[in-house]
């Protein structure tokens, strides 16, 4: 599995990439464990934090409908129960690490995302970033419920 991998002081949220100056859209909630700038994280609903998710074991986050409410990738670093701020729709960079029209896919490690083409046998496909160019990717959730 190829996960991306990036300076996590890179990962930044920025408005209309494209030059539409479509408005970010951020949730903010608690660190359930230590969540890393861009890590893939989802509200546990038993616990009410956020948590690291892989694509093994997404659907205890409340089913798909419930995920797809409650996942998106962490702006900034966070200990345990500290506040934390992620994104759920917009453009964000990720340094110089992406490949422009690439659909990158939540992974089986957990807090990571990898491109589609690592999606294997038990793993649920959630569809997450497309790279806009190789710095810029457009936030884009689908989690879709099907395993592989």
């Amino acid at each position: 599995m190829a996960d991306v991998v990036f300076n996590q002081f890179d990962v930044k949220l920025i408005a209309g990439a494209d030059g539409t100056g479509s408005t970010p859209v951020t949730s903010e909630g608690t660190a359930g464990n230590n969540i890393g700038a861009g890590d893939v994280i989802y509200l546990d609903s038993t616990t009410g934090k956020m948590n690291l998710t892989d694509a093994n074991n997404i659907l205890t986050a409340g089913g798909t409908a419930g995920l797809l409410a409650s996942i998106g990738v962490a702006s900034h670093p966070a200990y345990l129960d500290q506040p934390i701020k992620y994104f759920r729709i917009g453009d964000m960079t990720f340094g110089n690490v992406l490949t422009q029209g690439q659909m990158y896919i939540l992974s089986a490690n957990a807090g990571k995302f990898c491109p589609i083409s690592d999606l294997v046998a038990g793993m649920y496909l959630v569809t997450l970033l497309f790279g806009f160019s190789s710095s810029v990717a457009r936030m884009s959730i689908n989690a879709t419920g099907v395993l592989r």
